[in-house]
C-alpha cells in the first residue's frame, strides 16, 4: 500500500512558525492532520529567506525563537531528493510550464514533487499551482 505524500510550500512553514499570523493554528495543525509530510531546500531557503527580511531591530529578538521553532518542524519532515532528476527533464519542465506559471520557483516545486512521487501539495496559493492538473493542490484555509 503506497501512503499518500503531502509537499508543504513555503508558505505554510512561515505561518506554522510564526505565531501572530491569522493563518498560524490552522498551519501547526497541518501537522497533525497529514502524515507523510515534506519539503524541499528550496523552501526551507525561503523561509529563511523571509526571517532573514524582518525589521533590524525585530529581527534579533525573533530569530533564535523562530529558527528553532523550524528546526523542531523540519525534524518531522521529509526533505525531498534535488538529485533525483537531470537538468535537462527540468529545463523541459520549466519550458512547458513557463507561459502559464505563476513563477518558475513554483515550476521547480512541481519538478521536485513529480520526481519524488508526492501528489499532493498543501498551500494558501492554490491559484498558482492550478496549471498542474496531475497534482491535488490543498488549501487548508
Amino acid at each position: 500500500m503506497v501512503k499518500d505524500k503531502y509537499f508543504l510550500d513555503t508558505n505554510i512553514l512561515i505561518y506554522a512558525v510564526f505565531n501572530n499570523f491569522d493563518y498560524s493554528k490552522t498551519a501547526k495543525n497541518i501537522f497533525f492532520k497529514y502524515k507523510n509530510l515534506y519539503t524541499s531546500r528550496q523552501v526551507l531557503h525561503e523561509v529563511y529567506g523571509f526571517i532573514n527580511s524582518l525589521p533590524l531591530k525585530n529581527r534579533q529578538k525573533v530569530t533564535e525563537y523562530l529558527e528553532e521553532s523550524l528546526f523542531r518542524l523540519i525534524q518531522i519532515l521529509y526533505i525531498t531528493s534535488e538529485n533525483a532528476g537531470n537538468i535537462q527533464d527540468l529545463v523541459k519542465t520549466v519550458s512547458e510550464y513557463k507561459d502559464i506559471a505563476a513563477s518558475i520557483l513554483d515550476v521547480k516545486l512541481y519538478y521536485e514533487m513529480k520526481l519524488n512521487r508526492i501528489n499532493n501539495l498543501i498551500t494558501i496559493n492554490d491559484k498558482d499551482f492550478k496549471c498542474f492538473k496531475d497534482i491535488n493542490v490543498i488549501n487548508p484555509f
